[in-house]
């Protein structure tokens, strides 16, 4: 019997010891050393209690269903642990959701609270029964915990920053950072949490707080509000190949099933929940449909039945219909019933390889080009701080042509000076003999992508020590990106929008 890793294991396995080594190396370049401490105004170790209040239950039963609710104060300490533990065990609680209002602590404890939390399959939220909520420092760390990890319009803000320290910079020190850097990315990987936000957490200073909004939290994993990470799988039935994308949800699972009868690819789309809720569902005349990142497609004639436990309805998908499916990041499955709307969504890009690989073994033709072949190489060049203006530089190292001591790429950049927040996206030629550049065409986008303006610039001498000089060097092939922050084939405006939304760091919470 080979017990061997399989390659997708064994490739798996290296690009995270790769990235693990990568962000670590990050930590010498940003930060200082490694406790998050709690503000000087909260020092008080963490308590935990039931939350009984019937108004609190009422106004989280959406997230927090039949579990019990539990406020978690105060500083993430030595013992923080202990007396979760306690708690658990003399209420005899199962199933719990973790209210935290916490400005920090000692971050070896918010993991090992974080760990716990997962141990025991509770959720996350911030809030109390009275007044307002913060979770920020340590207790991110704790959050990232939960198994689902609300943040939502009731929720209380949530904080990163950079590690701290009054330790005076050693050697010893630096190694230490190095192996606390290190470790807190593994955990960040364990909870199933981006590790983009280590590097993101670094570019705020230890004094200061980048509030997260909602959206970027998303983006990053460290909040889900109750979604599982989606599983990709192919499998058989009656010796016919099918595909399945599902992801599980506080409230219910959405899958999507995808079959090749005699070369045509048909998708069956579900919500499963309970056999009365779905009997309840389909009850009246419902109109069933998917949203394709936000955009409604292939609403059908037919509605949804009732099989089981599941809500359910079926659609062929011609050739470019699968491209688009390929293309988009989220899709939700949607069921209406006169006025009302029920549905889930379902994160489409875990199972991005394996749906083009299906699609394209199904369809005869193949499958049209899309936008998702266009595989990037973005790595990071540039990271300043200059009191009130932040600016960031990425180079797509696919997009390298050369031609002799000159070179084309595409580069993108980012800026927050005031209240201004700019992207751009240019073709620039660098000449590295003569150590200038040039932008061949330049455009100036909102953040949404949505292009604003466009022009060209003529050669330039690169500045020394600025960020277009490591781009150039990079470019050229003299600079390695070691101590960069190398992000693969990302959406770039992605980035930018993760950059402004921690680098601006103005963000505040809705208050209800």
């Amino acid at each position: 019997m080979n017990n061997a890793p399989s390659p997708a294991l064994r490739a798996g396995r290296i690009r995270h010891h790769i990235l693990r080594a990568t962000l670590a190396a990050l930590a010498s370049y940003f930060l200082t050393l490694a406790p998050h401490m709690a503000s000087a105004t909260d020092q008080r170790p963490m308590t935990f209690r039931v939350i009984d209040a019937p108004g609190f239950r009422e106004a989280n039963r959406a997230t927090l269903g039949d579990g019990v609710a539990i406020l978690a104060s105060g500083s993430i300490q030595s013992g923080t642990v202990d007396r979760l533990r306690t708690l658990v065990r003399n209420r005899g609680i199962k199933s719990a959701t973790i209210y935290f209002d916490s400005s920090g602590g000692l971050m070896d404890e918010g993991m090992a609270l974080g760990r716990m939390i997962r141990a025991l399959r509770f959720n996350t939220d911030i809030g109390r029964p009275t007044g307002d909520a913060v979770c920020a420092s340590a207790c991110a760390d704790a959050y990232a915990g939960g198994v689902g990890r609300f943040l939502t319009a009731r929720s209380g803000p949530l904080g990163i920053h950079q590690f701290a320290t009054r330790a005076r910079p050693t050697k010893e020190t630096e190694k230490w950072t190095q192996l606390a850097s290190a470790e807190y990315i593994d955990y960040l990987i364990e909870m199933g949490v981006e590790p983009r936000l280590f590097s993101l957490a670094s570019m705020t200073d230890a004094n200061d707080i980048s509030w997260l909004s909602p959206d970027t939290a998303l983006r990053l994993r460290l909040a889900n509000n109750g979604a599982e990470p989606a599983i990709a799988e192919i499998g058989t039935a009656g010796m016919r190949p099918y595909l399945m994308v599902q992801q599980r949800h506080h409230d219910m699972t959405s899958r999507a099933l995808f079959f090749c009868p005699q070369g045509r690819l048909a998708m069956t789309a579900a919500l499963i929940v309970t056999p009365e809720r779905a009997r309840a569902w389909a009850a009246r005349p419902t109109q069933a449909y998917v949203e394709l990142d936000g955009r409604t497609e292939m609403p059908g004639a037919d509605g949804a039945e009732a099989i089981n436990d599941r809500v359910t309805f079926t659609r062929a998908i011609p050739a470019e219909m699968a491209r688009r499916l390929i293309d988009t990041r989220e899709m939700a499955i949607r069921v209406r019933s006169g006025d009302t709307v029920r549905g889930q969504t379902l994160d489409l890009r875990p199972g991005r390889q394996t749906m083009r690989d299906f699609f394209r073994q199904c369809l005869p033709a193949g499958l049209p080009a899309s936008s998702a072949d266009s595989a990037r190489d973005l790595v990071v060049t540039s990271i300043a701080n200059n009191g009130d203006r932040h600016s960031m530089m990425m180079i797509d190292r696919n997009s390298i042509v050369r031609a002799g001591t000159l070179i084309r790429a595409q580069v993108y950049g980012a800026a927050i000076e005031g209240k201004e927040r700019i992207a751009s996206v240019a073709l620039s030629e660098f000449d590295c003999d003569a150590h200038r550049s040039r932008d061949l065409s330049i455009g100036f986008h909102q953040l949404d992508g949505t292009l604003l303006t466009s022009d060209k610039r003529g050669w330039a001498s690169v500045a020394p020590g600025s960020g277009g000089e490591t781009t150039l060097l990079t470019a050229c092939g003299k600079l390695r990106p070691d101590g960069k922050m190398e992000m693969g084939d990302e959406d770039p405006f992605e980035l930018i929008r993760l950059f402004v939304d921690v680098g601006q760091g103005d963000w505040q919470p809705p208050r209800n």
